[in-house]
């Protein structure tokens, strides 16, 4: 087995499609591997801004960081190839389909050994487009990775093409060390957010989007609140829909009563303030601020759809309602909130410690190991 050191490690490239930002998650995928991997992470667009935490390690390649790649999928495509005969590495590991399908033709063009698919939500075969790019595309992987069961299934079901077995569930891992770090506590955020000590405070986390189903959540809490006089929301999180979902609060009345955040670099403090997480998605792959409510000690209500019920056990360390139904929400918001400070208790560490065991980078960085590992004929293999 190689020993891991500059020489001798087996080379991953990770691809994305574009920077967006510093990823924890890839962070954690590019350095947290075994020291058996040396992964670097290639964006096919976007520029650096000086926040990504792989750039001063040597681990970011910006693919187009003038723009002149813009529009041309052809130049794209062999400037990757041009990349990839460069780094030479063992295994391409693409996330999410656009980067699947230049990491699948460039890597054969390059001759690079080994291609991973890595699918994160649900839904991502919708049309017969897609079903004809993807028959030829994932018959050119190694494996498909899916963040959650769930996704595994969806892949399984709209791609019938491609054997059962080269499918793998690797779940999403959070860096709980991270978590516990949070010094401030639940009166001292509240505080700083002025919001009362005694209030029941609602919360959730997301990219203001459809698939986010905030909508449902808006119109769920405006019968909660009936329920709960004096409660209040808080919706951290920005998007395209931020004007769309102000105006429902407004039309709904329940405006004094929402909080809209905005983007927060906080959120783990933030998150501290809540006496119930609410996560209302109409699709999920895995999602990583579920996690993190989590591991904060924050009892869960969420829609049972793709990894969700994988995370929550089915039911058994949060509540899971349907998707779309502002009714059943709101039950379930209330029934949380009306726990008593014991049920609370247990509610909650029973959660935390279920993304202790299962969801952290650890664990998924063990797996992610084991998938290369078992790529066949050559040194991913471990010698």
């Amino acid at each position: 087995m190689p020993s891991g050191n500059a020489a001798s490690a087996i080379k991953v490239l990770l691809l994305i499609s574009k920077y967006t930002g510093n990823s924890p998650l890839l962070n954690h995928m590019a350095l947290d591997i075994s020291p058996v991997y040396e992964a670097k992470v290639c964006y096919l667009s976007g520029v650096p801004d000086g926040k990504n935490t792989l750039d001063g390690l040597g681990r970011a390649i910006y693919l187009d960081c003038d723009g002149r790649l813009a529009g041309s999928g052809i130049k794209t495509l062999f400037a990757l190839v041009r990349l990839l005969k460069k780094e030479r590495p063992e295994i391409l590991h693409c996330h999410r389909h656009k980067p699947t399908v230049y990491g699948a033709i460039a890597a054969r063009l390059a001759g690079v050994p080994h291609v991973i698919s890595h699918v994160h939500g649900l839904n991502r075969t919708r049309s017969l487009g897609r079903k004809i790019t993807n028959r030829f595309i994932f018959g050119a992987v190694d494996k498909v990775i899916a963040v959650s069961d769930g996704v595994n299934k969806d892949v399984l079901r709209t791609n019938t093409a491609i054997p059962p077995g080269k499918v793998v569930t690797v779940h999403n891992g959070i860096d709980v060390d991270r978590v516990a770090a949070v010094s401030a506590g639940r009166d001292e955020v509240r505080e700083r957010l002025g919001l009362k000590k005694d209030a029941v405070v609602f919360g959730t986390v997301g990219r203001l989007a459809q698939t986010k189903g905030q909508v449902y959540l808006l119109e769920a809490f405006s019968v909660t609140l009936k329920n709960l006089p004096g409660s209040v929301l808080l919706i951290a999180g920005d998007g395209p829909l931020m004007g769309e979902l102000a105006r429902k609060a407004e039309d709904l009345g329940i405006t004094p009563s929402v909080r809209f955040l905005g983007h927060r670099q906080d959120v783990l403090e933030i998150m501290r303030a809540f006496d119930v997480f609410v996560f209302p998605s109409l699709a999920e792959g895995l999602p990583l601020a579920l996690l993190e409510a989590m591991a904060s000690g924050v009892i869960v209500v969420a829609s049972n759809v793709g990894g969700i019920p994988d995370v929550l056990g089915n039911g058994l360390y949060g509540r899971l309602v349907p998707p779309r139904d502002a009714g059943s929400l709101a039950a379930a918001m209330t029934d949380a909130a009306l726990l008593s400070a014991e049920e609370k208790r247990k509610t909650a560490e029973a959660a935390r410690l279920r993304v202790l065991g299962e969801f952290t980078k650890e664990v998924m960085c063990k797996a992610l190991t084991d998938v290369y590992g078992e790529l066949p004929g050559s040194d991913a293999q471990g010698g």
